[in-house]
Order: C-alpha cells, then structure tokens, then sequence
C-alpha cells in the first residue's frame, strides 16, 4: 500500500513529502507500530530528498529504535533539538539514549551544555535533573578528589556525590558541559516549567549553589525565565515564591507580559506590592500594544485592574477587542472611554463583525450606533452570508439587498444584479 501511494508521486516532485513523511513515521513509532514504520521507512527510500527519518523524528516518537534507523539511512539531524524535543515532552529515556550519541559523527551539536541543563529542569523531573548534572556535567574540582552536593528537599534523592575522575570513572566518560555552567541553565529552565515540582527543582538548584564562587547568571537570561513563567496559570504565586528568594522579577517588561497573557493577579502583585510602573523602563506605545493584546484575547480583568490603577485606556483597545470578538471587552472599553461611543469605534468594526459571523458584536456595534458601510463596501470586504444577511434585515439594517451569486452582487429577495434599475423592494443601489 505504501509503494501505491508514493507512485502517485513521480520522482521530481517527491521532495514535497518529506515533511509528511517524518509525520507519520513519527505517528506510527509512537502508537507502537513497528511493523508500518519498517514498511514505510522501506517504501519511502526512493523519495527523493527524504534521506530517512531524522532525529527529531524520533525524539517526538520517543523511540531508540527510529533514531537507530536514522543513523543506518544516514539522516543527519541536530542534537540539541532532539534533546529539547524529547525533554518537551518528558521523555526522560529518549533524553538519555540522545545524551548517549554525542560526540558521534553524525551528531551535530551547538551549545549542548546549556540547552541539556535548561530542557532538562524544565520538561523532566527533578530526580533525572539530578542525574543529568551529576553524570553528564564535569565538576568544578577536577583533581581526582570528590566534589560533595547539597542534599535535595525532603522526598528526593538525599546526597549525590560526583567523583573527580579517578579510576576511570569520570575522566574516561564524554560530558556536556561543565557543572557550574549546567547550574545555570538549570536554573533557567527550572523558573518556567510548567510542572508541578519547579519550586522542589528550584529549592535544589539554590541549594548547589551555596559555595559557588563566581555564578551569576545574567540578567538578561533570568529575564527570559521570567517572560516564560508569567505565561504559567500559577503566575502569581511564582513571581512571589520567586521574589522572596531574590530573584529581580520586579520589572516592567514582565509586567508588560503578564498584562498580555491576562495574568491578572501577577499584575497585581507586581504593580502594588512591587512597585513596578509599567512604561518607566518601556516605550509608551508598548504598554499600550500589550493592552491591545489584552483586549484581542478578551482579558477584561487585567484591562480593569489597570484603569482602577490610572492607566489609560484607548481607542485602539476597542478594535482589538472587535477583531478578537470580544463583546464584554468592547462593552466596558467603551463605557469609560470619555466622548460618544461611534467616535471611538474603528471605521471597519462592523466589518470585522461581519467577516466573523458574530452576532453578539453587531447586536453591540448597532445598539451603540457604530458607522455602517453602504453595501457596495460590505460586499467588497465581507461577502456576508445570506444567513447574516437575513438577520440584519430582521433588525431593520439596510444591508436587506446584499448576497453574492455568479454575476456578483445580487438582490437575495429577487436575484436583481447590480445593474438592474428595480429590484422587489426598492431602486438597487
């Protein structure tokens, strides 16, 4: 059946396959079927540019053994996005094998120090994270003596200790990176994890690095941590956990992030109890563009928390709330601008309600007296259905002549065209 499929693709254009190829390779290694991945692996050596299944391929199946066929087909692939894409999603022995391979020909690797510690900490748990940086990164003291770590919270592993490199142990064996660089990037990872045990991974992490001479991790680094753990839903409790531990987050770029994932409470927590001022540190205009995006994914909390605060509100969060089709946003934006409603409204807000088939927005945008376009320009820009067509004429809009046939516009009561001089109803216009 695979080779009947790939003959209905001649050999010069069998290149366009490729991706769909890795796709369900990918699929079938991960739901086990091993006999469809033998078959299309063999059916699909003759597409051309396929040169087998990569390691990424293999990595999203979780799977030694694609990424064992990779390397007999010869398919190069990155090694650090491999790690990264098994370490995504938890696969604490995909990630081994992987860490296995390095230093292999064709195992490309660029910043795998830091890419193993940081995906690690942030998509495993905390007791492989242990076993990452004590087996795979190289201690500080390389002098055959021992290099003692500080014991882990209660519930995970006690004592880990790293030996120096005598016996063979560890001088003979290939690392990633050096530990206090491993640290870092832990540390990194760690702040943003979406799982459960990030504190427990966090609560180890600063504990190694009690005696560390010399780290610091940069501000700009941590700073990317943070942007990452704002998007969390616990956002609050961390940037506080965070905080009462030292770490800068009082800042208005994470503010800012926090305004447009809608976190409200972070918000809160970073605006009064913090201190922080959102648009001392940024431009103005990116305040507002992070507003915007409040109101295109329908985050009033956050919108309402910040006008309580004295932030200023703005037309052009009105059209971000329409094109996201957002009524209460619309509804509330509106209510405290200052000045009639319509002067508020952008020009095509009635067209981006039409576009989208949303009732509720036009049942708003007509209640409120939003500018109409005359048919013609609805026509031009929305093409709306007949089904929105009837339901504004059931509410007395001018738009009751509108539809779309072969010729163009077209009355949907009679089938007058535009160049007709009557229509059932009334002249055409």
């Amino acid at each position: 059946m695979c080779r009947r499929l790939l003959q209905l693709f001649p050999d010069d254009r069998g290149n366009v396959l490729c991706d769909e190829l890795d796709d369900a390779v990918s699929a079938a290694s991960a739901a086990g079927h091993r006999h469809v991945v033998k078959l299309l692996v063999d059916a699909c050596r003759a597409v051309r540019g396929w040169a087998g299944p990569d390691l990424c391929a293999a990595a999203r199946a979780g799977s030694p053994e694609l990424g064992r066929e990779s390397l007999r087909l010869g398919s190069f692939s990155c090694l650090e996005d491999a790690i990264a894409t098994a370490a995504s999603q938890g696969d604490e022995a995909m990630v081994e094998w992987l860490l296995q391979q390095q230093g292999q020909p064709w195992a490309c690797a660029r910043g795998l120090e830091w890419v193993v510690a940081y995906d690690v900490a942030e998509g495993c748990s905390l007791p492989y994270l242990q076993h990452v940086l004590t087996e795979w990164y190289i201690p500080d003291k390389e002098d055959g003596g021992s290099e003692e770590l500080v014991a882990a919270p209660a519930g995970t592993v006690t004592r880990w200790q790293v030996d120096g490199g005598g016996g063979g142990s560890r001088g003979n064996r290939r690392s990633v990176g050096r530990w206090r660089e491993g640290l870092e990037a832990a540390v990194q990872g760690a702040v943003g994890s979406p799982m459960s045990d990030w504190r427990n991974k966090l609560e180890w992490l600063l504990l190694q690095q009690q005696g560390q001479e010399g780290l610091d991790i940069s501000a700009d680094l941590l700073l990317g941590a943070f942007l990452v753990a704002v998007r969390r839903t616990d956002a609050a409790a961390r940037l506080r956990w965070l905080a009462g531990r030292g770490f800068p987050v009082a800042s208005s770029e994470v503010a800012c992030e926090a305004v447009a994932q809608g976190r409200t409470e972070a918000v809160v927590y970073l605006v009064d109890e913090l201190g922080v001022e959102l648009g001392v540190e940024l431009e103005q205009e990116w305040v507002a563009k992070d507003m915007q995006e409040a109101a295109r994914n329908g985050h009033l909390s956050v919108l309402q928390a910040l006008h309580q605060r004295g932030y200023e509100l703005s037309s052009s969060m009105v059209e971000a709330a329409v094109r996201g089709g957002h009524v209460e946003v619309v509804e509330w934006v509106l209510s405290v601008l200052p000045g009639p409603a319509p002067d508020q409204l952008p020009a095509d807000a009635f067209v981006y309600a039409v576009l989208g088939e949303d009732w509720p927005m036009l049942e708003l945008l007509l209640l409120v007296g939003c500018p109409l376009p005359s048919e013609r320009e609805l026509m031009e820009a929305a093409k709306p259905s007949e089904e929105t067509v009837a339901w504004l004429a059931e509410r007395g809009c001018s738009y009751q002549h509108c539809t779309v046939g072969d010729a163009g516009m077209r009355c949907y009561l009679c089938g007058a065209g535009p160049h007709a001089e009557v229509c059932c109803q009334r002249a055409f216009c």
